[in-house]
């Protein structure tokens, strides 16, 4: 039984690797600046899903408690409280206020008070980085919370 060593197998050579490994590095790269592009945009959408989450809660934590819930949004901050509860939103987050007598609010402090009855003294939030934008619509009626991006 005698081997012979076959040149023409198929294989790559050294060049034709680094050619492809080339490409692979610089896809990779212009992906990896895409997605980090993309971060502030997908933290604001996740903070401003947690505001939302939590003014819900407020107004069903104001009715099974019958006493009265107030969030507090500290636009200089980038945070709101509630409960004794701080979160903070992301980073370069533009907050814009518009309160129930169509003043907008752009720093300083603002509060929304969930009723024990329902309702609520209502107002509007906007949150927003870059191009992206969320607001959610808080009515001063039933309570209820309306977000739109």
């Amino acid at each position: 039984m005698t081997f012979q060593c076959n040149r023409q197998s198929g294989g790559f050579t050294l060049i034709e690797l680094m050619v492809t490994m080339m490409i692979l590095a610089i896809a990779l790269s212009v992906v990896a600046v895409k997605l980090t592009s993309k971060m502030p945009e997908t933290a604001l959408k996740a903070a401003t899903r947690t505001l939302l989450a939590d003014m819900r809660y407020a107004s069903q934590l104001a009715s099974s408690k019958g006493k009265d819930i107030k969030l507090t949004v500290d636009i200089s901050a980038l945070s709101y409280t509630l409960n004794g509860k701080t979160r903070k939103f992301p980073e370069n987050t533009a907050i814009v206020i518009k309160d129930t007598e169509d003043r907008l609010l752009r720093n300083g402090s603002w509060h929304v008070v969930f009723y024990a009855g329902g309702g609520s003294t209502g107002g509007e939030i906007k949150l927003s980085i870059r191009k992206k934008a969320f607001k959610i619509t808080i009515d001063p009626i039933a309570g209820a919370m309306l977000t739109k991006s």
